[in-house]
């Protein structure tokens, strides 16, 4: 699979070449370049390939291995699910994205969005939809220090869809706790929002 993409900037698109994005490392680079997409419809695989590409690329050059744990034993599931951090909720408005972000009373994904229709997958992977119409699946990809603080960090991938809708989207993070009963930490975030 390929894609053609382009510098996002509206100054040089008109004067810029294209480039293919056709492996890991033409992704990398075009998404540090700020490369944008051409064709648009292909904005699922797109972004699905740039998430895989990122999860190896951290994996393979940044994590170490951690001296402190208090997530070692952790698993997802119907409970542990509904304690992640309320960034890793669907909210499709950026706006709305905004001011949930902005409000410290919400702090986990089910203070944003009530979970509802929870699907073990397996101790790694989970999928639920909530109340506003959107589904999540939720996997464990890592865990490993990714910071460099001798802590264990995790890695998750979350791939997002409206029920009855075409909207995707796929986000990759870096979590991580301090302490056992701590609340999860969001250490990175790919793409950004």
């Amino acid at each position: 699979m390929s894609f053609i993409v382009q510098p996002n900037s509206k100054e040089s698109q008109s004067n810029s070449s294209k480039f293919k994005v056709n492996s890991c490392e033409s992704m990398l680079i075009a998404r540090k370049n700020n490369y944008d997409l051409i064709d648009i419809p292909s904005s699922g695989p797109y972004n699905a390939m740039y998430i895989k590409c990122q999860a190896i690329n951290l994996v393979i050059n940044k994590i170490k291995k951690s001296e402190i744990s208090h997530i070692h034993d952790y698993i997802l599931d119907e409970n542990s699910v509904t304690y992640l951090p309320k960034q890793i909720a669907l909210i499709t408005s950026s706006s709305r994205y905004k001011s949930l972000m902005a409000d410290q009373k919400l702090k986990t994904i089910n203070d944003v969005n009530h979970i509802i229709n929870i699907k073990q997958l397996n101790n790694n992977t989970i999928s639920f939809s909530n109340d506003n119409a959107s589904r999540q699946k939720i996997s464990i990809l890592a865990k490993g220090d990714f910071n460099h603080d001798a802590i264990e960090d995790i890695m998750l991938s979350v791939s997002n869809s409206v029920i009855g809708g075409s909207y995707t989207s796929y986000y990759l993070y870096i979590l991580t706790k301090t302490e056992k009963d701590g609340d999860w930490i969001v250490l990175d975030e790919y793409p950004n929002n």
